[in-house]
């Protein structure tokens, strides 16, 4: 629960100054009951029980800081969004019923932009790199034990670079050659 609570802080900390951003579209505050304190105007949701559904801070009527979003049956966190100026960037992370961290991204104006991983049992399962909303760089793909399985290269959006396919010992069994999208050579590694 530290842990989570030291990155949400963080988290806070970096979307509250990251400066930039394509200016987002006001936030509906309707149905959010909101609260301020010094300056900061903090909204939240409730769910017919009374339960905490959704809450975040609000500036100059868009999302600025951490959202947070529970799950209405377990009432633990479900997820974590960085805003500035009402879009999303910064890091964006979706939790587990069981607390762990399934999904993080990490967005620029809206757009995917930086890492982003899944993850099974506190095991990455897959990384890739986005550069503004477009896959660039490698996508890692990894067995449920953690064992490195494929790995392709991509540049802006397209497969350009190796795509290479492991064995359980992440022995290379396959290794193609693609440029722009079009695979030019490759096949069967032989030992």
């Amino acid at each position: 629960m530290k842990y989570i609570f030291g990155l949400l802080l963080g988290m806070s900390f970096f979307a509250c100054n990251s400066g930039g951003g394509a200016s987002g579209a006001s936030v509906d505050l309707s149905a959010y009951t909101t609260e301020n304190k010094g300056g900061v105007e903090r909204a939240y949701k409730l769910d017919s029980s009374g339960n905490l559904m959704e809450d975040g801070f609000v500036s100059n009527g868009s999302k600025n800081g951490i959202w947070t979003v529970y799950d209405p049956k377990t009432r633990r966190i479900k997820s974590t969004t960085s805003y500035s100026n009402g879009a999303m960037n910064g890091p964006h992370l979706e939790f587990s019923n069981r607390g762990q961290v399934e999904t993080r991204i990490h967005y620029l104006n809206n757009e995917y932009h930086g890492m982003y991983a899944t993850f099974k049992n506190g095991r990455t399962i897959k990384e890739m790199s986005y550069k503004n909303g477009v896959i660039d760089g490698e996508v890692r793909e990894f067995t449920s034990r953690g064992k490195l399985q494929k790995m392709t290269e991509f540049k802006d959006g397209k497969i350009h670079g190796d795509m290479i396919f492991y064995d359980e010992e992440e022995n290379v069994v396959m290794q193609y050659k693609y440029e722009k999208g079009d695979k030019v050579s490759g096949g069967i590694v032989e030992k």
